[in-house]
C-alpha cells in the first residue's frame, strides 16, 4: 500500500508552498520577503491557516474554480491590499480574513449564503463591501472594528445580522436594511458613531439589546411595527434624535433603552404599552414630554407617578 504525501514547491522568490498530493488543497505557505503570489489553477480549497500571519504578502491571486476558503486562511496578512474572491467560491469560513489590516475592498461572490463569524474583523482599512443577494446571514463580529468601512451594499435577501457584526464601524453613514430582514442581534451596530439614519424594515421581528448604542450622529429613528419589546440600551446615546415614535405593538421599554439622548424632546407611546423600566429615559437632558394615546392608561399613570410632562393625543 502506498501513502500519498503532501507536495512542497519551492520558489526563487523566497517562499515555499505545501499542497495536498492531488494539488487540489493549498495547505500552507512560508514566506520571507515581500511578495505577490498566484495560487495555481486546479486548487479548489485554501486550507485552514494556509496563509496565516504571512505579513509580507501584498497581493494574492486566487484561481477560478476555487470553492472553499477555510478557517483563518488569511488571518494576520497585515499588508494584504488586493485580493479578488472568485465567483466559484461558495464557502468562506470564520476568521478567514481576520486582521488583514490593509485590505480596502471586498466583493463577496454570488453563491455565498453566510458571511461567517469574524470573517473581516479588524480589517481596519476596509472601505467598501458588496454583499450579494445569495447572502441570508451576516454572522457575529463579521465586520467588527472595520473603522474605515463607509459603504456596504447589502443583500436583498438578508434575514439576520449577528452580535456585534458592525460594532465600531465608525465611518459607516448609511445602512439600508432590506425588507425581509427579521433579526438584528445584540450590539450589532454598537458605536457606529456616524450612522445618520436608523430605518428598520417592517419585516423586522427581533431587535437586540444595545443594537444601536452610541450611534451619536443618528438624527432619525424609524422602528419596525412588529417590535413589541425595546430592549435595554437599544438606542442609548443616539444624541441627535429629537423625536421617537413607538410602534403600536410595543408593550415594554427596558432599562436605559433611550438613555443619554441629549437632544431627545418627545416620545410617542403606543396604545399597547404595559411596562416602562426605571431609567428608560435616563439623562435625556432636553426631554420635554411624552405623547400618550388617551387609551393608554398605563402610560398616563406612568407619567403622573414619575412627574414626567405628558400630553394626551
Amino acid at each position: 500500500m502506498s501513502l500519498s504525501k503532501d507536495k512542497i514547491e519551492q520558489s526563487n522568490s523566497g517562499f515555499s508552498v505545501t499542497f495536498s498530493a492531488d494539488k487540489t488543497v493549498l495547505k500552507s505557505v512560508v514566506i520571507t520577503p515581500p511578495a505577490e503570489y498566484t495560487v495555481p489553477d486546479g486548487v479548489e480549497e485554501i486550507g485552514e491557516k494556509a496563509f496565516y500571519n504571512c505579513k509580507n504578502f501584498r497581493k494574492i491571486n486566487l484561481p477560478d474554480g476555487l470553492k472553499v476558503i477555510r478557517k483563518k486562511a488569511f488571518e494576520g496578512c497585515a499588508n494584504l491590499e488586493i485580493l479578488t474572491i472568485p465567483d466559484t467560491v461558495t464557502n468562506i469560513e470564520p476568521r478567514a480574513f481576520f486582521g488583514c489590516k490593509n485590505l480596502k475592498k471586498v466583493i463577496i461572490p454570488d453563491g455565498i449564503k453566510e458571511i461567517s463569524k469574524s470573517s473581516f474583523e479588524n480589517c481596519f482599512s476596509l472601505e467598501y463591501v458588496s454583499v450579494p443577494d445569495s447572502v441570508v446571514e451576516i454572522d457575529e463580529r463579521a465586520f467588527f472594528d472595520c473603522y474605515n468601512l463607509s459603504e456596504i451594499i447589502i443583500s436583498s435577501n438578508l434575514k439576520s445580522i449577528g452580535w456585534k457584526a458592525f460594532k465600531g464601524c465608525e465611518s459607516l453613514e448609511y445602512f439600508y436594511s432590506p425588507e425581509g430582514l427579521e433579526t438584528i442581534y445584540d450590539n450589532a451596530f454598537l458605536c457606529c458613531r456616524n450612522l445618520k439614519e436608523i430605518a428598520l424594515p417592517q419585516s423586522l421581528k427581533y431587535l437586540g439589546r444595545g443594537a444601536f448604542t452610541g450611534c451619536e450622529n443618528a438624527e432619525k429613528i424609524e422602528i419596525s411595527e412588529n417590535i413589541s419589546l425595546i430592549q435595554a440600551h437599544t438606542f442609548s446615546g443616539c444624541k441627535k434624535v429629537k423625536t421617537i415614535r413607538l410602534p403600536e405593538k410595543t408593550e415594554k421599554i427596558e432599562w436605559r433603552a433611550f438613555g443619554f439622548n441629549d437632544n431627545l424632546e418627545e416620545i410617542y407611546l403606543s396604545d399597547n404599552l404595559k411596562e416602562i423600566d426605571n431609567e428608560a429615559f435616563l439623562n435625556c437632558k432636553n426631554f420635554k414630554k411624552l405623547l400618550i394615546p388617551s387609551t393608554c392608561l398605563y402610560g398616563i399613570e406612568y407619567a403622573k407617578s414619575n412627574g414626567i410632562p405628558y400630553e394626551e393625543i
